[in-house]
């Protein structure tokens, strides 16, 4: 692979993973305002299609996210070990050694969307409980 190809292949799956967070981020927001609007209105089977839906599409972009983290991971080294061996030019590109572990913005890419998750669902269960405590207290007035 030459040079060209690497860094336009990292350049790529570096644009998809922002894609993809970036998407995530929209969908969590979503829900969130969903939640705030219906989670007090709907039924239990309701509600429990909803999280299950919201579920799987947050395993999808979480777990896609991974992959892409690891693609761009092992493209790195691969850049890494070839400006080591002085067979590449990207040189300039930082790519080394430190491309032997998960840079900590990978980790903490990962951990958002997961506390993003996590978060999400507590907020529809506060929601689905304050909701209908609210109600009652207008109904009462």
């Amino acid at each position: 692979m030459s040079d060209y190809e690497m860094a336009d292949s990292f350049s790529s799956m570096f644009s998809g993973l922002q894609m993809l967070f970036t998407s995530y981020v929209s969908i969590i927001f979503a829900f969130l305002i969903a939640s705030w609007l219906v989670a007090h209105k709907i039924n239990t089977v309701m509600a429990a299609i909803c999280l299950f839906l919201f579920t799987l599409v947050s395993i999808y972009f979480i777990s896609f996210t991974f992959f892409i983290a690891q693609d761009m991971l092992n493209l790195g080294k691969i850049i890494g070990q070839k400006v080591e061996a002085g067979e590449s030019s990207l040189s300039w590109t930082g790519f080394g050694e430190e491309w032997e572990d998960p840079p900590p913005l990978m980790n903490l890419l990962l951990f958002m969307e997961l506390a993003a998750y996590v978060a999400s669902l507590l907020f529809f269960y506060y929601q689905r409980k304050s909701g209908k405590v609210d109600r009652q207290k207008q109904s009462d007035i």
